[in-house]
């Protein structure tokens, strides 16, 4: 009792002084106080808080990525977050919350207007900063004095909690604050802090145009649902990360519709564009010269499966040294590679002729540059995960996950070995951040069997056109041509530079991307159709198209595009899609 006399007195003290501006910190322990902080505006991790901090260039305002509140109050939070630095991605992301219910909101004493937000499971909160506690040469400060202008006009905000019931939808900073009795704050201290931009009422029209944001429907939506903004661009111009991966020696008409590809024809293709024309070069065999085509526009003379060290090309005209010198970070993932050396011999199933970069001395003789850029497949789920990953991403499988062998291999099906493969590994690229932030993934075959017959190329991103196909013809010189427009290097690499691109795969420019992630949340935009809910909640049935992991589910239980979206399908997000529901 007399322990809780005294903790009131101090705590008034605390008050009293805070209020006539006695204190320019706050609390050393943030429990100690609940939610009472200092006069005038706050200190600590102030600047992360409004843009002032060392990190605050690697926040992307031209990118907004859709989430939930659920998802946010799921994020595994830091042991201690840095003072004047990020934690990423969260801290380097913009999140849009859409059509969440305000609950409540008040006018702290370090000026912040605390509001709390809910999508119906969860709460958290978000802070709007006043524009006078705002730093000099913050990028949001202009956007946090028109989100405080617009709440303002709308609603009074005052020291003592006002209570209310009002859907809007916010844009944010994503921000990690430290537990401290949060009144409708989340259990691991995700808020969106600061503000950005707010509008009020459901689906309403964001004005703040921080990712080209125009409201629901607006030209793209990042993240949870897996599009992405950028003021509608769509096309290539959006792509920002890419992902290769090479399959081995097989016609495209003995995929197409093939029973042991269950995957690709039933999941991949309906969320995906691809050619029906796309060929090896001709009379361009056997595999290895396709690699190095793939990455220099022509074979160099290379017409064997010889290791590099008969095979090596003194050039430097290739495409990762220019992605170097762009300033265009790469990374070469190789199954059964240990990553201690430059992997240039053969080793159980891994071979260095589906591995270009290792015949470029510029490469292979820089043992430093070779095995910090060719580095073993387990890690790139790892990299994915923490925000490591690279802009261009070679992925290449060992003989028996590419299609390449039968014997020896986990079925005497090469065809159906690669497609289980695909299945287990594509779902991680599709659920990252650096696929729902202008990824694109693409999936192709490094030579016909039997000929210079058409292969597979297959295009996965936000800004593909789901479901379609052409007759372009197309070559790896396409590959190349495109990979160098996306990441503007240039010049264009021998027979890249009268090569048809593959833009026509993708979305006019205007048009925005299409909603999905490999399975996230739902949400609108103008390239494809609007989920009516969360994935991870049951409810009424969904589109096919409103995201990849529903277009996943679907595929393989109807039940839940034609009837309802029940318990079944909410557990099949995980079973189908790799992806974990709260």
């Amino acid at each position: 009792m007399q322990r809780a006399i005294i903790f009131t007195a101090l705590l008034s003290l605390v008050t009293v002084f805070a209020l006539v501006g006695g204190c320019a910190t706050e609390p050393t322990d943030p429990d100690a106080v609940g939610e009472q902080a200092v006069a005038g505006c706050g200190v600590e991790r102030w600047s992360v808080k409004t843009g002032t901090d060392a990190d605050v260039a690697k926040v992307d305002l031209a990118h907004v990525q859709d989430t939930t509140v659920s998802k946010l109050t799921a994020l595994t939070a830091p042991v201690s977050p840095p003072s004047n630095n990020r934690v990423a991605p969260t801290e380097t992301t913009l999140f849009r919350l859409r059509n969440v219910t305000l609950q409540g909101f008040k006018l702290e004493t370090d000026s912040d207007v605390h509001l709390i937000l809910s999508d119906g499971t969860s709460s958290m909160n978000g802070e709007i900063a006043a524009p006078s506690c705002v730093g000099t040469g913050s990028p949001f400060e202009a956007h946090i004095t028109s989100a405080r202008a617009a709440f303002v006009a709308r609603h009074t905000p005052t020291t003592s909690f006002t209570t209310v019931s009002e859907t809007v939808t916010v844009v944010g900073v994503g921000f990690f604050d430290f537990l401290h009795g949060q009144t409708g704050g989340a259990p691991n201290g995700a808020e969106l802090h600061p503000i950005l931009d707010m509008c009020f009422g459901a689906d309403c029209t964001l004005s703040g145009g921080l990712g080209g944001d125009g409201g629901a429907g607006d030209g793209g939506v990042d993240g949870g649902d897996g599009g992405a903004d950028g003021g509608g661009a769509g096309g290539l111009a959006s792509v920002k990360n890419v992902f290769v991966v090479l399959m081995e020696n097989h016609n495209w008409s003995a995929v197409k519709g093939s029973a042991s590809a269950p995957y690709i024809n039933g999941t991949l293709l309906p969320m995906s564009a691809h050619a029906e024309s796309y060929v090896n070069l001709p009379g361009i065999h056997p595999s290895e010269p396709n690699y190095i085509w793939l990455e220099a526009g022509d074979n160099l003379g290379i017409t064997t499966d010889s290791l590099p060290s008969t095979n090596h090309q003194a050039t430097t005209s290739h495409l990762v040294t220019q992605l170097e010198a762009a300033g265009v970070t790469w990374k070469a993932y190789a199954e059964g590679i240990t990553g201690s050396t430059c992997p240039v011999s053969n080793s159980g199933l891994y071979a260095p002729k589906h591995v270009p970069f290792v015949f470029f001395d510029d490469v292979r003789t820089n043992a430093s540059r070779c095995t910090s850029h060719v580095r073993p497949f387990a890690e790139l789920a790892t990299d994915l995960a923490n925000g490591n990953v690279a802009r261009y991403n070679f992925i290449t499988p060992d003989l028996c996950d590419d299609m390449h062998d039968s014997t020896g291999c986990a079925t005497t099906d090469a065809l159906a070995n690669g497609d289980t493969w695909l299945s287990a590994h594509l779902p991680t690229i599709f659920g990252s951040t650096a696929y729902k932030q202008g990824g694109a993934v693409f999936v192709t075959w490094d030579e016909s069997e039997g000929g210079d017959l058409p292969i597979g190329m297959i295009v996965t991103s936000p800004f593909a056109k789901p479901g379609y196909s052409n007759t372009i013809a197309y070559n790896h010189g396409s590959t190349l041509r495109t990979v160098q427009e996306i990441f503007g290097v240039s010049p264009f690499l021998r027979a890249a530079a009268t090569a048809i691109d593959l833009s026509d795969l993708f979305l006019a420019a205007g048009s925005g991307g299409q909603g999905g992630d490999g399975g996230k949340d739902g949400g609108t935009d103008s390239g494809g159709a609007s989920c009516a809910h969360a994935i991870c909640a049951t409810g009424a049935k969904l589109v096919k198209t409103c995201d990849p992991c529903v277009t996943q589910v679907c595929a393989q239980d109807a039940f839940c595009c034609s009837s309802s979206w029940d318990s079944a399908c909410v557990s099949e997000v995980s079973s189908i899609c790799g992806q974990s529901c709260p």
